[in-house]
């Protein structure tokens, strides 16, 4: 099995390394093929500089930096874009998906399944987050109609094949999970942990809802599958 995992990076300096070293200990013991993408979406802190040494300390490391910040959607599709191999598996940046969880998605990964997501446990979030997502959860439920909890889940494996064409037409790496549902491919859910941020801070802003909203909406009047 060969595996390119997926990471953006939007001001994460001090969370790089740790993270880094964690992806290569869980996969070292999933025993595939892997290599890691790392996106920087326009970071204004050191985040750059880090990633571009450990692309060149670690053969299996690939960076790829945008010219101006486009946002993780974006930065996942580029990423999905630039993997070399067919299973991707995505993971945030900012330290709080767990990466040895994806030794739980890779238990549940067979031929036919084209999706293995998580859904978090003990959300380590704030209350207004946690009130927020689930709201967004819920719309997106009753008017996209579908079964699914915890889109805002980023730890994931998934076809490549599948999955590209979808973020090219869509561009929505927060409705991915409700598109292959739609399409009638075989999605997996499977509880995994969430942890503090230790670095850094959140780039959730009140914004994001306009942009759910948005996306939402586009979605709905695109999309009759």
């Amino acid at each position: 099995m060969n595996v390119s995992v997926v990471v953006p990076i939007y001001n994460e300096q001090d969370n790089i390394l740790n993270l880094y070293n964690e992806i290569k200990e869980a996969f070292n013991k999933i025993q595939c093929v892997y290599q890691i993408v790392f996106v920087d979406d326009f970071s204004q802190d050191r985040s750059k500089n880090i990633l571009n040494q450990l692309e060149l300390f670690d053969e299996q490391v690939k960076v790829f930096s945008k010219v101006k910040n486009l946002g993780q959607s974006e930065a996942i599709k580029c990423g999905i874009r630039a993997a070399d191999y067919e299973i991707i598996a995505v993971l945030d940046g900012d330290g709080q998906n767990d990466p040895h969880d994806f030794l739980k998605l890779f238990a549940n990964l067979t031929p036919e399944t084209a999706m293995v997501r998580g859904v978090r446990l003990g959300r380590k979030d704030t209350f207004i987050k946690k009130i927020q997502s689930y709201l967004g959860n819920r719309l997106i439920q009753v008017v996209i109609g579908h079964p699914l909890h915890d889109l805002g889940c980023s730890l994931k494996i998934f076809r490549r094949d599948l999955a590209l064409p979808l973020f090219v037409k869509y561009n929505f790496h927060r409705y991915i999970a409700v598109l292959f549902y739609k399409k009638k491919y075989l999605v997996k859910s499977v509880p995994v942990s969430h942890r503090l941020r230790k670095h850094g801070n959140s780039n959730y802003s009140w914004t994001r809802g306009i942009y759910l909203m948005r996306d939402l909406y586009h979605l709905k009047m695109t999309t009759q599958m």
